[in-house]
């Protein structure tokens, strides 16, 4: 079972918006088939319109299904596979159309026979649904997750009951009024529920990330506005002694001090556009050579950061022409911060010092890890390295926004982030990026 507290997106809002159009088309059929029973169409235009019938089922299914997958996944699904399937819905829907033919029912017991198979395969994809959404946690349980439930289960439970009604027409006994009778009245219940329980749910999706976003405002201002102050008074401090300091000695030293104040609040600024560009910023996918890439817009820019210590940035790849298609903007901000921050935490005193940028890939993901030889991460502050203005020990100078933007950005190109690490024994941060991300 899976909570269902878990982000819409629009490429799952337009899939299920698509499945509801070709369902409403398929209950027109459905109406348009029943009323011309009693006419006197001929058997080609039946089996034409029990063609459609079966189709648009099966159209149906497959966007509702892709429309739950990218929800849970957050993966999009490859055009190729989408025309698969539609190839796989009209030979289906054929094979359906031949086998009834074969056994030369009239048509009414054609259109029965197409009910009863559309009838099933609707209960189980339902009934599945209903329960694989179901909250199992505290904070999922809300009144729309309820509603979205019901009517999916509702709904499979209502299509079961229509597949054993038909099966007993097939079996001789008269239940065909009874299906005339309440076909429809119901199915337009459970859909309601569907509708509105999922109109519900991205309200309170709204109202959870815009009040989250309010509260992550109030805190970035409070905080930010904290660690600008402290290298601002430093600086006017050192300035002022500056001015009235003759020795030459004297004043070298002050200007070094001004120059480490004026990196710490570059870090800061740094950190606040990156946080700024993050947020607002949709991923542009581009192609890059991984290696030309970092060495070019990463490691020249934190050159000056090792302050004389003797790392080793070693730059791997093991890609196809050790490429890489992401992000560059994205990219540069999670390696930045990364690298950044394993050299903060090396030690000046070891010796054989390293950081190493590794890029590999399997058929899904981009694996990009970030290993290194420093004095690793403490076992009881490893669930917390990600969070907010998050400071790994009392002495550390930076903003604690460094991990929190990375995972940002890891969550903005629907990846995903590991770590192992232990104290004296080095970290590796290991990053998946999916090749076909659902943006």
């Amino acid at each position: 079972m899976i909570g269902f507290s878990i982000r819409f997106n629009k490429t799952f809002l337009s899939f299920h918006a698509y499945a509801w159009l070709v369902y409403a088309i398929h209950l027109v059929i459905c109406l348009t088939i029943s009323l011309l029973l009693k006419s006197e169409i001929t058997e080609i235009g039946i089996d034409i319109l029990l063609f459609v019938f079966q189709f648009t089922t099966y159209l149906f299914i497959f966007l509702f299904s892709a429309g739950m997958y990218v929800l849970f996944t957050k993966k999009s699904i490859a055009k190729i596979y989408t025309w698969l399937w539609i190839g796989g819905g009209l030979i289906y829907a054929a094979l359906v159309t031949y086998f009834t033919f074969l056994f030369k029912y009239d048509p009414e017991h054609s259109f029965y026979f197409h009910f009863m198979i559309q009838s099933i395969v609707l209960a189980v994809i339902f009934i599945y649904y209903g329960q694989y959404i179901r909250p199992v946690k505290k904070e999922d349980k809300k009144i729309s997750s309820y509603i979205i439930v019901s009517g999916l289960t509702g709904h499979g439970v209502l299509q079961f009951y229509y597949f054993i009604t038909l099966l007993l027409i097939f079996s001789d006994y008269n239940t065909s009024k009874i299906f005339y009778s309440t076909y429809g009245y119901i199915d337009s219940v459970t859909i309601s529920l569907m509708g509105l329980g999922f109109f519900l749910w991205l309200l309170e999706r709204e109202s959870a990330n815009f009040m989250r976003t309010g509260n992550e405002l109030d805190q970035f201002l409070y905080r930010t506005s904290h660690d600008i102050r402290s290298p601002i008074t430093t600086l006017k401090g050192l300035i002022y002694l500056a001015k009235h300091e003759t020795n030459v000695d004297d004043l070298r030293m002050y200007f070094e001090k001004i120059d480490i104040s004026a990196n710490r609040l570059q870090y800061i600024v740094d950190d606040i556009s990156s946080f700024s560009q993050i947020k607002k910023y949709k991923p542009v996918i581009k192609r890059l050579n991984f290696k030309k890439y970092v060495e070019e817009n990463i490691l020249n820019e934190l050159e000056f950061k090792k302050n004389d210590r003797d790392i080793e940035i070693i730059v791997q790849t093991e890609t196809e022409n050790n490429e890489i298609l992401t992000d560059p903007l994205f990219l540069k901000i999670i390696l930045k911060n990364l690298v950044s921050n394993a050299i903060t935490y090396h030690k000046p005193s070891r010796e054989d010092m390293f950081i190493k940028i590794f890029l590999e890939e399997n058929k899904y993901h981009w694996i990009l890890s970030v290993i290194d030889n420093g004095s690793g991460i403490d076992k009881s502050i490893k669930d917390k390295i990600f969070d907010m203005f998050f400071r790994g020990t009392n002495e550390s100078t930076g903003t604690g926004l460094g991990l929190f933007i990375v995972s940002i950005a890891v969550k903005k190109l629907r990846g995903e982030i590991k770590v192992d690490s232990t104290t004296k024994n080095g970290s590796t941060f290991k990053i998946l990026i999916p090749k076909s991300p659902a943006y």
